[in-house]
Protein backbone atom coordinates (compact mmCIF):
# COMPACT_ATOMS: atom_id res chain seq x y z
CA UNK A 1 0.00 0.00 0.00
CA UNK A 2 1.37 3.40 -0.95
CA UNK A 3 1.91 6.15 1.57
CA UNK A 4 -0.89 8.12 -0.07
CA UNK A 5 -3.32 5.22 0.22
CA UNK A 6 -2.37 4.70 3.84
CA UNK A 7 -3.00 8.36 4.57
CA UNK A 8 -6.43 8.20 2.90
CA UNK A 9 -7.42 5.12 4.90
CA UNK A 10 -6.23 6.73 8.10
CA UNK A 11 -8.20 9.86 7.22
CA UNK A 12 -11.37 7.84 6.64
CA UNK A 13 -10.89 6.09 9.97
CA UNK A 14 -10.43 9.38 11.81
CA UNK A 15 -13.47 10.95 10.16
CA UNK A 16 -15.61 7.90 10.91
CA UNK A 17 -14.41 7.90 14.53
CA UNK A 18 -15.31 11.58 14.90
CA UNK A 19 -18.77 10.94 13.45
CA UNK A 20 -19.38 8.06 15.84
CA UNK A 21 -18.07 10.08 18.79
CA UNK A 22 -20.20 13.10 17.90
CA UNK A 23 -23.28 10.93 17.50
CA UNK A 24 -22.62 9.37 20.89
CA UNK A 25 -22.24 12.77 22.53
CA UNK A 26 -25.45 14.05 20.91
CA UNK A 27 -27.31 10.87 21.89
CA UNK A 28 -26.07 10.99 25.48
CA UNK A 29 -26.81 14.70 25.80
CA UNK A 30 -30.23 14.24 24.25
CA UNK A 31 -31.16 11.41 26.58
CA UNK A 32 -29.93 13.34 29.61
CA UNK A 33 -31.85 16.43 28.54
CA UNK A 34 -35.00 14.37 28.00
CA UNK A 35 -34.65 12.77 31.42
CA UNK A 36 -34.17 16.18 33.06
CA UNK A 37 -37.26 17.51 31.28
CA UNK A 38 -39.29 14.49 32.38
CA UNK A 39 -38.17 14.85 35.98
CA UNK A 40 -38.97 18.57 35.96
CA UNK A 41 -42.46 17.86 34.61
CA UNK A 42 -42.99 15.13 37.22
CA UNK A 43 -42.10 17.59 39.97
CA UNK A 44 -44.41 20.23 38.49
CA UNK A 45 -47.21 17.67 38.43
CA UNK A 46 -46.54 16.78 42.06
CA UNK A 47 -46.69 20.46 43.01
CA UNK A 48 -50.09 20.77 41.35
CA UNK A 49 -51.25 17.56 43.06
CA UNK A 50 -50.26 18.99 46.47
CA UNK A 51 -52.24 22.14 45.65
CA UNK A 52 -55.27 19.92 45.00
CA UNK A 53 -54.58 18.11 48.27
CA UNK A 54 -54.56 21.42 50.14
CA UNK A 55 -57.87 22.43 48.54
CA UNK A 56 -59.44 19.07 49.40
CA UNK A 57 -58.33 19.27 53.03
CA UNK A 58 -59.66 22.84 53.16
CA UNK A 59 -63.09 21.35 52.47
CA UNK A 60 -62.72 19.46 55.75
CA UNK A 61 -61.68 22.34 57.99
CA UNK A 62 -63.70 25.08 56.28
CA UNK A 63 -66.83 23.30 55.06
CA UNK A 64 -67.08 20.42 57.56
CA UNK A 65 -66.66 17.72 54.91
CA UNK A 66 -66.27 14.34 56.68
CA UNK A 67 -63.41 13.22 54.43
CA UNK A 68 -61.58 13.89 51.19
CA UNK A 69 -59.26 11.78 49.01
CA UNK A 70 -56.46 12.92 46.68
CA UNK A 71 -54.44 10.82 44.20
CA UNK A 72 -50.67 11.34 44.03
CA UNK A 73 -48.44 9.71 41.38
CA UNK A 74 -45.15 8.95 43.14
CA UNK A 75 -42.99 8.83 39.95
CA UNK A 76 -40.07 7.23 41.75
CA UNK A 77 -40.29 9.42 44.85
CA UNK A 78 -41.25 8.69 48.44
CA UNK A 79 -44.33 9.86 50.34
CA UNK A 80 -44.43 9.86 54.12
CA UNK A 81 -44.65 12.00 57.24
CA UNK A 82 -42.10 14.36 58.73
CA UNK A 83 -41.47 15.14 62.40
CA UNK A 84 -43.95 17.44 64.18
CA UNK A 85 -43.81 21.16 63.42
CA UNK A 86 -44.39 23.51 66.35
CA UNK A 87 -46.68 26.47 65.77
CA UNK A 88 -47.43 28.80 68.65
CA UNK A 89 -49.62 31.89 68.99
CA UNK A 90 -49.26 34.32 71.87
CA UNK A 91 -51.88 37.04 72.20
CA UNK A 92 -51.30 40.01 74.51
CA UNK A 93 -53.55 42.95 75.27
CA UNK A 94 -51.89 46.20 74.24
CA UNK A 95 -51.00 48.18 77.37
CA UNK A 96 -51.70 45.24 79.69
CA UNK A 97 -49.05 42.54 79.27
CA UNK A 98 -50.45 40.51 82.16
CA UNK A 99 -53.56 39.80 80.10
CA UNK A 100 -52.48 37.23 77.53
CA UNK A 101 -53.26 33.83 76.06
CA UNK A 102 -51.23 31.15 74.28
CA UNK A 103 -52.35 28.59 71.70
CA UNK A 104 -50.14 25.90 70.18
CA UNK A 105 -50.22 22.89 67.89
CA UNK A 106 -47.78 20.27 66.62
CA UNK A 107 -49.04 18.88 63.30
CA UNK A 108 -47.21 16.18 61.34
CA UNK A 109 -46.41 17.34 57.79
CA UNK A 110 -47.03 15.16 54.74
CA UNK A 111 -43.76 15.06 52.78
CA UNK A 112 -43.00 13.96 49.21
CA UNK A 113 -39.29 13.49 48.46
CA UNK A 114 -38.50 13.51 44.74
CA UNK A 115 -35.53 14.04 42.43
CA UNK A 116 -32.50 16.23 43.19
CA UNK A 117 -33.35 16.94 46.85
CA UNK A 118 -36.71 18.44 45.90
CA UNK A 119 -39.54 17.98 48.39
CA UNK A 120 -43.17 19.04 48.60
CA UNK A 121 -44.73 19.47 52.03
CA UNK A 122 -48.30 19.95 53.20
CA UNK A 123 -48.40 21.57 56.63
CA UNK A 124 -51.13 23.58 58.39
CA UNK A 125 -52.94 24.39 55.15
CA UNK A 126 -49.77 25.47 53.32
CA UNK A 127 -47.82 23.77 50.52
CA UNK A 128 -44.06 24.31 50.57
CA UNK A 129 -41.50 23.30 47.93
CA UNK A 130 -37.91 22.81 49.00
CA UNK A 131 -34.95 22.58 46.62
CA UNK A 132 -31.81 21.82 48.58
CA UNK A 133 -31.72 24.37 51.39
CA UNK A 134 -34.12 26.88 49.80
CA UNK A 135 -37.86 26.70 50.52
CA UNK A 136 -40.75 28.58 48.96
CA UNK A 137 -44.43 28.54 49.90
CA UNK A 138 -46.49 27.87 46.76
CA UNK A 139 -49.86 27.63 48.54
CA UNK A 140 -50.52 29.86 51.55
CA UNK A 141 -52.27 28.87 54.79
CA UNK A 142 -55.77 30.21 55.19
CA UNK A 143 -55.04 32.81 57.85
CA UNK A 144 -57.38 35.80 57.89
CA UNK A 145 -55.69 38.87 59.31
CA UNK A 146 -56.92 42.45 59.45
CA UNK A 147 -57.06 45.32 61.92
CA UNK A 148 -60.47 44.31 63.27
CA UNK A 149 -60.37 40.53 63.42
CA UNK A 150 -57.75 37.82 63.03
CA UNK A 151 -58.77 34.20 62.44
CA UNK A 152 -56.12 31.48 62.58
CA UNK A 153 -57.09 27.90 61.67
CA UNK A 154 -55.00 25.28 63.44
CA UNK A 155 -55.03 22.31 61.04
CA UNK A 156 -53.60 19.42 63.02
CA UNK A 157 -52.68 16.56 60.69
CA UNK A 158 -51.27 13.26 61.82
CA UNK A 159 -50.85 9.82 60.20
CA UNK A 160 -53.22 6.92 60.68
CA UNK A 161 -50.18 4.68 60.16
CA UNK A 162 -46.68 6.12 60.36
CA UNK A 163 -45.38 4.70 57.09
CA UNK A 164 -43.65 5.77 53.89
CA UNK A 165 -44.53 4.61 50.37
CA UNK A 166 -42.26 4.73 47.34
CA UNK A 167 -41.96 3.57 43.75
CA UNK A 168 -43.91 4.38 40.60
CA UNK A 169 -47.40 3.65 41.89
CA UNK A 170 -50.33 5.95 42.58
CA UNK A 171 -51.15 6.62 46.23
CA UNK A 172 -54.50 7.75 47.56
CA UNK A 173 -54.20 10.23 50.43
CA UNK A 174 -57.39 10.04 52.48
CA UNK A 175 -58.05 12.81 54.98
CA UNK A 176 -60.71 12.14 57.62
CA UNK A 177 -62.10 14.75 59.99
CA UNK A 178 -61.79 14.00 63.69
CA UNK A 179 -63.42 17.25 64.74
CA UNK A 180 -63.58 21.00 64.15
CA UNK A 181 -63.91 23.38 67.07
CA UNK A 182 -63.18 26.86 68.34
CA UNK A 183 -59.95 26.33 70.25
CA UNK A 184 -60.19 29.74 71.87
CA UNK A 185 -60.62 33.47 71.44
CA UNK A 186 -59.01 36.59 72.85
CA UNK A 187 -61.13 39.74 72.84
CA UNK A 188 -59.91 42.21 75.50
CA UNK A 189 -60.96 45.84 75.83
CA UNK A 190 -57.90 47.11 73.97
CA UNK A 191 -56.16 45.96 70.79
CA UNK A 192 -54.32 42.65 70.69
CA UNK A 193 -50.73 41.95 69.68
CA UNK A 194 -50.65 38.51 68.06
CA UNK A 195 -47.26 36.82 67.85
CA UNK A 196 -46.97 33.74 65.63
CA UNK A 197 -43.92 31.50 66.04
CA UNK A 198 -43.11 28.63 63.68
CA UNK A 199 -40.40 26.10 64.50
CA UNK A 200 -39.75 24.14 61.31
CA UNK A 201 -36.99 23.01 58.91
CA UNK A 202 -38.80 25.22 56.40
CA UNK A 203 -38.93 28.32 58.60
CA UNK A 204 -37.55 30.47 55.77
CA UNK A 205 -40.67 29.81 53.67
CA UNK A 206 -42.87 30.83 56.60
CA UNK A 207 -40.80 33.98 57.10
CA UNK A 208 -41.22 34.99 53.46
CA UNK A 209 -44.96 34.37 53.74
CA UNK A 210 -45.35 36.53 56.85
CA UNK A 211 -43.34 39.36 55.26
CA UNK A 212 -45.37 39.19 52.06
CA UNK A 213 -48.60 39.44 54.08
CA UNK A 214 -47.39 42.50 55.99
CA UNK A 215 -46.59 40.99 59.39
CA UNK A 216 -43.97 42.72 61.55
CA UNK A 217 -40.79 40.72 62.17
CA UNK A 218 -39.89 39.87 65.76
CA UNK A 219 -37.31 37.21 64.86
CA UNK A 220 -36.79 36.89 61.11
CA UNK A 221 -33.58 34.85 61.27
CA UNK A 222 -34.62 31.42 60.01
CA UNK A 223 -31.13 29.88 60.30
CA UNK A 224 -32.05 28.26 63.63
CA UNK A 225 -35.31 26.88 62.24
CA UNK A 226 -37.56 29.36 64.06
CA UNK A 227 -39.24 32.61 63.00
CA UNK A 228 -41.61 34.91 64.89
CA UNK A 229 -43.84 37.61 63.40
CA UNK A 230 -46.64 39.72 64.84
CA UNK A 231 -49.73 41.70 63.90
CA UNK A 232 -52.05 44.01 65.81
CA UNK A 233 -55.78 43.42 65.70
CA UNK A 234 -58.90 43.92 67.81
CA UNK A 235 -59.99 40.30 68.24
CA UNK A 236 -58.34 36.91 67.82
CA UNK A 237 -60.08 33.61 67.08
CA UNK A 238 -58.27 30.28 66.82
CA UNK A 239 -60.04 27.29 65.29
CA UNK A 240 -58.73 23.73 65.52
CA UNK A 241 -59.36 21.05 62.92
CA UNK A 242 -57.93 17.58 63.52
CA UNK A 243 -57.42 15.53 60.34
CA UNK A 244 -56.18 11.96 60.16
CA UNK A 245 -54.22 11.15 56.98
CA UNK A 246 -54.10 7.63 55.55
CA UNK A 247 -51.91 6.53 52.62
CA UNK A 248 -53.51 3.85 50.45
CA UNK A 249 -52.08 2.16 47.37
Amino acid sequence: MTTRAQSEVLGYVLVFSLIVLSAGIVYTGGIEGLQNAQQAEQLNNMGRAFDVLAANLADIHQRDAPSRATELQLSGGTLGFGPPVEMRIRATEVGNASNNATFSMNPRPLVYSGHDDTTFVYIAGAVIRTDGEASVMRNSPRFRVDSERTVIPFIVTYPKTDESLGGQSTVLVVGTSLGNELAGSFTPANDVTVEITVNSPRADAWGHYFEREGYTAVDANASDGTVTYQVTTERLYVYRSVIELDLER
